[in-house]
This record gives C-alpha cells, structure tokens and sequence, in this order.
C-alpha cells in the first residue's frame, strides 16, 4: 500500500543520511558533498542495487563503503581467500538461522 511504500523509503533516506553523516562527519553542505560525491554515490549503491534494498544499518553501510568486514574489523582487501571464505560462510549461517 502507499503507507507502506513510504514507510521503506523514509527507512532507506534514514539509512543513507546516517551512513553520510558518518563517513563525512556531519558536514551535509552542498560544495562538501560535491567535493565527496564518490563516497555519497557508493553509499548510495550499498542500499539499493537494482530496486532491491541491500542494508539499511548505517554502520553496516559504513562499513561496506570503506570495504571492511561486516563487523567493522578488517578490511576485505586484506583477507586471504581463505579467511574470506570463512567470513562469507559465517553471514550466510547467520542470515539462514
């Protein structure tokens, strides 16, 4: 329904403005956000791809953006695949359960 519709897209726009807020330390002036237009367009891709909404956790968001792991501990590039695989087997069991 409409009320719903809006509902997701006030809890999307939330997730966006608090993933900003944190990557770009509160600062939301327009020559700030052009001069960081990178950081705002992936965070913007993080939430949503194709019409589906991915995460609307902000620090998760953060996280992705600065590719991180999803607990904010070591960034992705520097994990072995080994490691990696492990990290993705433990998302998946934790989505599963």
């Amino acid at each position: 329904s409409r009320d719903e519709n809006e509902l997701i897209t006030e809890m999307v726009l939330d997730a966006v403005v608090g993933a900003l807020s944190i990557l770009l330390s509160g600062d939301f002036t327009s020559t700030f956000l052009l001069q960081h237009l990178d950081v705002a367009l992936l965070t913007v891709d993080e939430v949503a791809d194709d019409g589906i909404i991915l995460e609307t956790d902000p620090k998760s968001i953060v996280n992705r953006v600065l590719m991180r792991g999803i607990d904010g501990s070591q960034p992705m590039t520097d994990m072995s695949l080994a490691q990696a695989m492990e990290v993705a087997k433990e998302q998946l069991l934790k989505n599963v359960v």
